[in-house]
């Protein structure tokens, strides 16, 4: 009896000097943030797909935040092209290892056409990219979410002309439209 009597009593001192506030954790946070972010996205707006490619356009995404809307603009600018450019690369890169694979490493794995190709699309005009801005201002904050397209067909054609390599450059025109 005596036993059971201090477990009880040791039962209800637990329950009730225990705290009913809800924790709050840092994961609650992020997804409060995501929520607040997702409210006024747009819908081509995907924070997971920061690039895309399909069979007739490159595309960057991109989403900044900042007091003034310019600065804000800017920045989503330049990192939506950054992941545009990205996604150029990638593409480049995908032709490059398949020719590799397929005619071995000389001259498609040497470093020189690799910083050729890498220097080539680093080095490409992108100012006929269309650029898509959504603009929004909540709590004194300007949020905009770019999204930078540029026609595969124009691409290619800039690649073809800046790398020397006539097979490479075959061999993207062959993957222009997938």
């Amino acid at each position: 009896m005596k036993y059971l009597f201090l477990l009880v009593l040791t039962g209800l001192l637990l329950t009730n000097c225990t705290s009913t506030e809800t924790v709050t954790t840092d994961r609650d946070i992020e997804a409060e943030e995501q929520v607040d972010k997702d409210r006024f996205a747009p819908e081509w707006y995907n924070e997971e797909k920061k690039s895309a490619t399909d069979s007739l356009s490159f595309s960057g995404y991109s989403y900044a935040i900042a007091e003034g809307e310019d600065r804000a603009r800017e920045q989503s600018e330049r990192t939506a092209l950054a992941n545009l450019r990205f996604e150029i690369d990638r593409f480049v890169e995908s032709v490059r290892v398949e020719l590799e694979e397929e005619n071995g490493s000389d001259p498609f794995g040497s470093q020189q056409l690799i910083m050729n190709v890498r220097n080539a699309v680093r080095n490409l005009d992108l100012s006929e990219t269309e650029l898509e801005y959504d603009i929004q201002k909540e709590d004194g904050f300007h949020h905009v979410f770019t999204k930078a397209v540029i026609s595969r067909e124009e691409v290619v054609d800039m690649l073809t002309k800046a790398i020397s390599n006539s097979t490479l450059s075959a061999s993207l025109e062959d993957q222009q439209v997938l």
